[in-house]
């Protein structure tokens, strides 16, 4: 067995350390590679998961997973490794179910995107992404550190008459937003600052220095803008060598079907579109969407939610570069961002079906905030919270210092309830592959209809949810090469009829009918579009091999000899 516990938050050398040893252990269905170097060297790690003693993973349908894109978006990245750990726990267990989707699956999965970044944030530092000095690297500013040697950047509360928040009676450790018309002289009001300095001495109101603004999240080509335009965007698309790592490595595997980039925190399900309202989407996109993503909330308990309808930042301006974006609109695949970890839902705080981004950016009541500091209190890690103390600030003079240990506490779980919510998560995306095309032979065979001619025949039924070709976007985009069936003979043999090289269309999946034909009550028949048969005649003898490949459908090869 391997050393894992799945309430630990791993660093870069634990978690490459545990892919190695998986991957040395069962090479029959675990290949890790290095699809690249990040920005100090690390390595981008991908684990090519399936069953290579029964086939190529590049000729089966393939789902592709991701996390840590963002540095502090911890559960993402074990999120990833969850799921590499829970299939290799029931190979050793023989579960069949596990086997069955290795065998006629490839899952492609990167737990940590940034993992720069990711180490960063583990070692108490904050960015977005990646510490790197963007956009601005000389603009002064307020930068974050660490001022009292705890390893956590908490705030700091400055007293000031015309601050914006003052100390709960019920609770002092919880702030509360002061109000328009509050003016009580008996009370103390506070400005906040993130616990850090000021990086230079002219400045008069310091703000928090965006140093390292790059989101690699808004750096991939589909609707990319420039920074002017999208925040983090970076100088040019695919400008960061993770990125570019991700994107290269995708382009060799057509055959992906779905994808999951695992984000924190909401404790949602997010989906296409990103620039399209829901009426805008192919309708059978939509469907295949909303119906996993039903699949999604039944495991996972996250409401499945579309990102321009009801998880937009602002109306006017949709984000742009971004990763789901791009996989769906240019390349075709299926995508969900879950946002893995709510502790508000968590402590039993509502929140209105669509109303997070609301939610998320408006004042946490204090009967809200009670309950979470109560929850955290009982499942928090022990320092979540520092009680705020007098603190003699070198620039600032005295403060106070303290707050919430917001890693492990609002953007991702507390150690002790992290292995829980990763699984579910995991299970999600076990859940979405067994969705994915299954194109399976239902006749191949031939007759005799002359001296030495015969008929040839070939039936084939994709028995799986989804079509061959993936997303119905794929059909702009062409990403993929169409389909195509070739047969392979001896010279013995000549094709009398039919071609030997030929497109043939895609094989809808289940999903293509449901939506008109889902009820017992419908008064016609489904049409067969996820069947395709094939005929050659065929004059002589010998052997030869029909190879049908569907790339996101997979790869079928079946020989027969002609005698």
């Amino acid at each position: 067995m391997i050393e894992y516990d799945p309430n630990n938050y791993l660093n870069y050398m634990d978690l490459s350390n545990l892919l190695q040893s998986i991957s040395k252990k069962m090479p029959r269905y675990f290949r890790l590679n290095s699809i690249g170097k990040s920005r100090q060297g690390r390595d981008v790690w991908a684990m090519i998961v399936t069953d290579f003693d029964t086939g190529s993973d590049k000729e089966r349908p393939g789902y592709w997973v991701s996390g840590n894109i963002h540095a502090a978006e911890l559960a993402g990245g074990q999120a990833a490794v969850e799921l590499i750990v829970q299939i290799y726990s029931g190979i050793i267990e023989n579960n069949l179910k596990i086997l069955k989707l290795l065998s006629q699956n490839s899952i492609y999965v990167v737990p940590r995107i940034s993992p720069d970044g990711a180490e960063a944030v583990l070692k108490g530092e904050n960015h977005r992404s990646v510490d790197v000095a963007y956009p601005d690297p000389e603009a002064p500013g307020w930068v974050a550190r660490d001022m009292d040697g705890d390893g956590v950047i908490r705030r700091l509360l400055v007293e000031d008459p015309g601050g914006n928040w003052r100390k709960s009676k019920r609770d002092p450790r919880i702030l509360l937003w002061r109000k328009p018309n509050e003016n009580d002289p008996e009370e103390i009001y506070f400005s906040q600052k993130v616990e850090g300095l000021r990086d230079a001495e002219n400045i008069k109101e310091p703000m928090m220095k965006l140093s390292s603004g790059l989101d690699y999240n808004r750096n991939f080509p589909t609707h990319w803008k420039p920074e002017g335009q999208q925040a983090g965007a970076g100088p040019f698309p695919l400008s960061s060598p993770e990125t570019h790592a991700v994107l290269k490595f995708i382009e060799t595997k057509k055959n992906i079907v779905g994808a999951q980039d695992f984000h924190t925190y909401s404790g949602i399900i997010l989906r296409p579109g990103v620039h399209q309202r829901d009426e805008d989407l192919p309708p059978i996109d939509l469907f295949v969407l909303k119906s996993l993503g039903q699949v999604g909330t039944d495991i996972t308990g996250y409401p499945c939610l579309s990102i321009k309808e009801d998880f937009c930042y602002s109306k006017k301006q949709d984000v742009s570069g971004g990763f789901i974006d791009h996989l769906y609109l240019s390349l075709g695949i299926y995508t969900f961002s879950n946002e893995i970890w709510s502790v508000h839902k968590a402590s039993g705080v509502e929140i209105p079906p669509k109303g997070y981004i609301p939610y998320y950016f408006s004042e946490f009541s204090e009967e809200d905030q009670l309950k979470v500091f109560k929850f955290l209190d009982e499942h928090g890690d022990e320092d979540w919270f520092l009680p705020w103390q007098r603190f003699e600030h070198p620039q600032l003079g005295p403060v106070e210092i303290g707050g919430a240990n917001m890693l492990y506490s609002f953007r991702n779980p507390p150690r002790q309830l992290l292995g829980a919510e990763v699984k579910k998560n995991a299970e999600f995306v076990l859940a979405c592959i067994e969705a994915n095309p299954r194109v399976e032979v239902i006749y191949f065979g031939f007759e005799r209809v002359g001296p030495d001619i015969f008929l040839v025949s070939i039936k084939l039924k994709n028995n799986g949810f989804v079509s061959t070709e993936g997303a119905y976007t794929e059909r702009g985009a062409r990403s993929v090469p169409e389909s195509y069936v070739r047969l392979k003979y001896e010279e013995t043999l000549k094709i009398e009829h039919g071609e030997a090289y030929q497109k043939v269309p895609p094989l809808a999946g289940r999903s293509r009918t449901a939506p008109i034909a889902n009820s017992v009550f419908a008064t016609f028949s489904e049409q067969p579009t996820n069947i395709w048969e094939g005929k050659w005649t065929v004059k002589g003898k010998g052997s030869l091999t029909l190879e049908c490949n569907y790339y996101k459908g997979g790869v079928i090869r079946k020989s027969l000899k002609l005698d």
